[in-house]
């Protein structure tokens, strides 16, 4: 692509960074970049492979999107994390989250961030505070940061946001890549191995056998905002249907620091003659009655056990729920797949789901 063609998403760089939480994105003058992929970067930013792969060759916003991610250009996660920068320490989580939850959903999220980022330039920055912002917006919750815009004024918003990435265990300070050591804190440890957990137990999902070797699975990840929507949603069924131990189960999920859907269509395999175990004579009777293949739930079945063993194995508590399915599908959160349950995932003390109150 040209100087003329310019990225539908220059807020997300075609490597990962926040160029929507960039202090330059939000600088006057010559300086200022205009985001990856927008209009005049080609003017103010030195030539870039990843972006030449990525959006020219490919027609990509980030290499998120590309079923070759990690490629050989992402080699040191650790370095990157550590860099100075701002917007590289989240780089492999953006790309990870696309991958999880797709492009759309991505950028809604991060728009909510930039808007944040916007407001607290525009209202609260005395000329000095642009960096720091922008180091906030990309590393704190939105929920935490929006409670903090409600509490902070001009002078109080620093600490405000301090005093919420204590609460979250995040390090408001720019630290250069060369030989840093590091301090981790057990919160961040374990919140990070749920999160890498939770990507292989998608992955155990997914190469689990499937009947005829057709896959009609889905999977998604749910953190922050989104699993808040699903408990929101469990609650609601719970006092809705009403059935208390959708509410119960909404409480586990809120122990949790993630949890995976798995779902599969209702589309039958095609053996037709060759099987009949649904009860019908071929795969068209079937679906005119409505019911269901049989391979559909057996399918979903060894997927869950496949994905549970994965997380038994690195001995993080889970357990199997439908209540998240149900309220998964209502919410739509796996678009056209209805037949959904969800695993969620925990590390604690002791586990949630094993004292569950009866319903």
């Amino acid at each position: 692509m040209g100087e003329g063609n310019i990225k539908p998403h220059p807020t997300i760089g075609c490597c990962g960074i926040d160029c929507g939480l960039c202090p330059r994105f939000y600088t006057d003058g010559s300086s200022r970049c205009p985001g990856c992929g927008g209009e005049g970067f080609e003017r103010v930013h030195p030539p870039c492979s990843v972006k030449t792969c990525c959006m020219d060759k490919y027609g990509l916003d980030a290499c998120g999107q590309c079923m070759e991610f990690p490629c050989a250009k992402y080699t040191d996660r650790e370095k990157i994390e550590r860099d100075s920068f701002v917007t590289h320490k989240r780089i492999f989580r953006n790309h990870e989250a696309i991958q999880a939850r797709g492009l759309d959903r991505f950028m809604a999220e991060q728009g909510k961030r930039v808007a944040i980022l916007r407001n607290m330039l525009a209202n609260y920055d005395d000329g000095r505070n642009k960096g720091f912002f922008c180091l906030a917006a990309a590393l704190l919750s939105v929920e935490h940061l929006r409670i903090a815009m409600t509490e902070a004024d001009t002078k109080s918003i620093k600490a405000a946001l301090r005093k919420y990435a204590e609460i979250e265990g995040v390090e408001l300070a720019l630290k250069k890549a060369g030989g840093i050591a590091m301090h981790i804190t057990s919160q961040q440890a374990e919140e990070q191995a749920v999160l890498n957990l939770a990507y292989a137990v998608c992955a155990a999902a997914r190469t689990a056998p499937k009947a005829c070797g057709i896959d009609h699975m889905e999977t998604a990840i749910l953190t922050g905002e989104d699993k808040a929507r699903l408990t929101a949603e469990m609650r609601r069924q719970g006092e809705t249907i009403p059935a208390p131990f959708f509410i119960r189960d909404a409480g586990n999920v809120d122990a949790s620091g993630a949890v995976i859907l798995v779902g599969m269509k209702y589309e039958p395999r095609g053996l037709n003659e060759r099987c009949t175990l649904c009860g019908f004579e071929n795969c068209a009777a079937c679906e005119a009655a409505g019911a269901t293949c049989v391979f559909t739930p057996l399918d979903l079945g060894i997927a869950l056990g496949s994905a549970v063993a994965m997380a038994a194995d690195c001995r993080v508590d889970n357990r199997i729920m439908f209540t998240i399915g149900k309220a998964a599908a209502a919410l739509g959160l796996l678009e056209d797949y209805k037949l959904i349950m969800g695993i969620p995932l925990s590390v604690s003390g002791k586990s949630p789901f094993f004292d569950r109150r009866p319903a």
